[in-house]
């Protein structure tokens, strides 16, 4: 047995008290927003990004000729990789083709 709950906690009740609420400060008064200086679009600027997009291309088209310029002056000289042909590796023994692998070349070893 449940007793009825009684209308101050029921939530539908609590809600439509809420509603029925008068509201405070819900006149408007439009005279008074009609009189106040009104904000106004500027006028369009037809083509002021003119002289931008061209300091821009000016700018790329001289970054772009610089590093075109510079491009083969610093370029690294292409590194050689010792490669051994399976057919030598076949020849050799297992520790010696394991040795041609991991032994360290003079230039390995001057950087260890």
């Amino acid at each position: 047995m449940t007793a009825a709950q009684p209308p101050e906690t029921d939530l539908d009740a609590l809600f439509a008290q809420w509603a029925a609420a008068p509201v405070a400060g819900a006149s408007v008064d439009v005279a008074a927003i009609l009189a106040l200086p009104q904000e106004r679009a500027a006028p369009a600027r037809v083509g002021a990004w003119r002289p931008a997009l061209m300091a821009a291309s000016l700018a790329l088209v001289v970054a772009v000729g610089g590093w075109i310029g510079f491009s083969d002056r610093f370029a690294s000289p292409p590194t050689q990789i010792a490669v051994v042909s399976p057919s030598a590796e076949a020849a050799v023994g297992e520790a010696e083709a394991f040795a041609l692998v991991f032994t360290p070349t003079a230039a390995e070893e001057d950087l260890i």
